[in-house]
C-alpha cells in the first residue's frame, strides 16, 4: 500500500490494478497479461516522487525530534514541546 501524500495525483489508482478472467470451461481463473491500467513510466514517476517525499519526512521528524532533545537539554520546555508536535504531525503513532 502507498501512504497518501497531498499535492499528488493518485486518480490512476481508481482503476482495477489488474485483470482476472473465469474460463467457464475450465472453471480456472487466468491472468490478463496484457492489462496495463498505468503505463510503467508514469507508476514509476508516482512511486519516485512517493519515495522522494517519504525521505524528506524522515529527515524532517529526526530534525524535529533533535531540537527537541536540545531544548530539553536546555531548559527550553516550550520548545521542545513546540518540537515535539512537529514530529507528532509527521509520525503521529511514534513513541
Amino acid at each position: 500500500m502507498l501512504r497518501l501524500f497531498e499535492g499528488i495525483d493518485y486518480t490512476d489508482f481508481n482503476k482495477p490494478i489488474a485483470e482476472i478472467i473465469l474460463d467457464k470451461k475450465s472453471g480456472y481463473f487466468y491472468w490478463n497479461n496484457n492489462y496495463q491500467p498505468i503505463p510503467d513510466e508514469k507508476l514509476e514517476a508516482l512511486l519516485l516522487e512517493v519515495a522522494t517525499r517519504k525521505k524528506q519526512e524522515e529527515k524532517d521528524y529526526e530534525t524535529a525530534i533533535k531540537e527537541a532533545e536540545k531544548a530539553y537539554a536546555k531548559g527550553d520546555y516550550s520548545g521542545a514541546s513546540s518540537a515535539i508536535d512537529r514530529a507528532k504531525k509527521i509520525r503521529p503513532n511514534a513513541e
